[in-house]
């Protein structure tokens, strides 16, 4: 089978475009710490609109020094041994590593780093769950379905509103899987295809390099071609392993996390929707699957400075306590997190991330009965608001949970939601992340930020999303916390708010356009290190 290079490229296209975001771009070996941290940087020194990080570490002179400070990462399975967080990873001097007793007494058996939500037991863990739209069909459709909006009573508008969404995105994402399978069985074909052009030279395996391939002859202009294709391949991160994956797991959600009824919960044991039990999972929190999400988000918090390595955390004080909730594919669920936020707490986390967020939560008082939890403990909870591009103060968008106020009304001082900036100074706001003038607190840099990865490269360049802008929150927070250990979790909140950079323009979003950057969110600024350092300084002398 020919297969011309315009041809092939506009496939290859397709596929990149269609797989994950973290599938889609290079992965680099990043080294000696290279320029790539814009993030860190000032814009009165820099010209660019970083958080001012050096520039505070330079003035000050307040490289590795203050308390630690243990932040929770509620998000996947982790990579303990990467170069650059292995040494930033919380580990309990009071337990006992593998002896298989819970010698600290709270409940969790050698919880030596944090602990597994999902863990079956200290080898294995659940790699796919219900997405949140399914969980709320499947809790909810013996009272919706099949009824109209004119036969609903008043008090469950809402939740038919929830329900209909939640149909709607899963008859979207089995849609979109058909045809993505369909597209990448004829492309799985035409890469085995391309490789059988050349078999007597390149085994029908995965595992060559691109150095492996330059030393391949051709002996036509078709073979020359072929060669240049299976370039394109590896430089766009697409391998023969990772079709076959792709392929793989279509048949494994179409016959489980894509299927309505499907219990995703049966190998963990514990009582369904009871908070009182949450003794479950295991202390595998080392990463054994494809999510690589957390070991991105730790790095931007936490990665370590000056080692000669990589990128820079905000803090060689921080100490990231993992805590699994997020398998290989679908959605975590609110007592889960309820379960991890108590963890937390209760074994010596100051600050919690949480770079995630659900739309159709079936118990979303689990999520505010965590967030309370962690006020009541003095313990700051920063959130991501969304990458969708909506208005979530708009009566017609649904809520983006965990939010931080009850159906009483009762607000919560402790939870800050973050959303995204750039490092354009002419626009600033990264238009693709959502506002909200009453619901998103702070912007912070989404945008670009090279960060850690488990894959070989270990690093991973221009990585966005409001997770990152939550993850640098944190960090910055958890930096404040080492050097001001008597700021409580309002302080916090209250000084990475008031003390953050102003940008005198109107901007674009995906929900508005031309509206003024003050408007975006609740603060109307963006997150500065150097500036909350300053009036945490200045708080902190008049408390004492």
């Amino acid at each position: 089978m020919k297969l011309h290079q315009s041809s092939f490229i506009v496939i290859l296209s397709f596929f990149i475009f269609s797989c994950k975001q973290e599938k889609s771009k290079q992965y680099v070996n990043a080294r000696i710490e290279e320029d790539i941290s814009w993030h860190l940087k000032d814009l009165e020194n820099d010209s660019v609109p970083g958080i001012s990080l050096e520039r505070l570490y330079s003035e000050y002179d307040l490289e590795d020094k203050g308390q630690e400070v243990v932040v929770a990462l509620i998000d996947s399975q982790i990579d303990l041994f990467h170069e650059d967080i292995k040494n930033q990873i919380h580990i309990n001097s009071d337990e006992i590593p593998n002896n298989g007793m819970d010698d600290d007494g709270n409940g969790y058996i050698d919880d030596i780093n944090g602990w597994n939500f999902l863990g079956i037991d200290r080898y294995n863990s659940i790699k796919y769950t219900n997405y949140s739209d399914t969980r709320f069909i499947n809790a909810y459709q013996s009272r919706f379905n099949g009824i109209d909006s004119t036969q609903i009573q008043p008090e469950d508008k809402e939740l038919y509103r929830m329900y209909q969404f939640a149909v709607e995105q899963h008859e979207n994402r089995k849609e979109q899987e058909e045809i993505n399978i369909a597209r990448k069985d004829d492309f799985y074909q035409i890469y085995r295809n391309q490789l059988a052009l050349l078999s007597d030279r390149i085994p029908l395996i995965d595992g060559y390099t691109k150095e492996e391939l330059d030393t391949v002859t051709f002996n036509n202009r078709e073979e020359e071609v072929v060669l240049l294709n299976l370039k394109m391949f590896l430089q766009n991160g697409v391998s023969y392993k990772e079709l076959q994956r792709e392929e793989r797991l279509y048949w494994i959600k179409k016959s489980t996390i894509n299927t309505i009824g499907y219990n995703d919960r049966l190998k963990l044991k514990e009582k369904a929707n009871d908070l009182s039990d949450l003794n479950y999972g295991s202390n595998l929190v080392h990463s054994n699957n494809e999510e690589d999400h957390a070991t991105q988000i730790a790095g931007v918090i936490a990665a370590e400075r000056g080692n000669g390595l990589g990128i820079r955390g905000i803090s060689n004080k921080i100490k990231i306590m993992p805590l699994a909730i997020w398998a290989e594919e679908g959605a975590e669920t609110e007592k889960d997190f309820y379960a991890a936020v108590k963890y937390a707490v209760d074994n010596g986390a100051n600050i919690i991330n949480y770079s995630s967020g659900i739309r159709t939560p079936v118990h979303p008082e689990y999520f505010y009965k965590a967030l309370e939890y962690a006020e009541q403990h003095d313990v700051l909870v920063v959130i991501a608001s969304g990458n969708s591009g909506d208005d979530v103060d708009s009566k017609t968008i649904l809520k983006y949970y965990p939010i931080d106020y009850n159906d009483k009304g009762k607000t919560l001082n402790n939870v800050l939601h973050v959303s995204a900036s750039n490092e354009n100074p002419k626009q600033v706001f990264a238009e693709w992340a959502n506002i909200g003038a009453e619901s998103v607190d702070l912007l912070a840099p989404g945008e670009n930020i090279t960060t850690t990865t488990k894959r070989e490269a270990k690093y991973f360049p221009g990585n966005g999303g409001t997770s990152v802008s939550a993850a640098i929150t944190s960090g910055v927070a958890a930096m404040l916390k080492s050097h001001f250990p008597k700021l409580s979790a309002k302080d916090l909140k209250r000084i990475l708010m008031e003390s953050g950079t102003s940008y005198d323009m109107v901007v674009n979003t995906y929900a508005k356009d031309s509206i003024p950057f003050s408007k975006i969110t609740k603060s109307g600024k963006v997150l500065n290190a150097y500036s909350a350092y300053k009036m945490a300084e200045e708080l902190y002398k008049s408390s004492l």
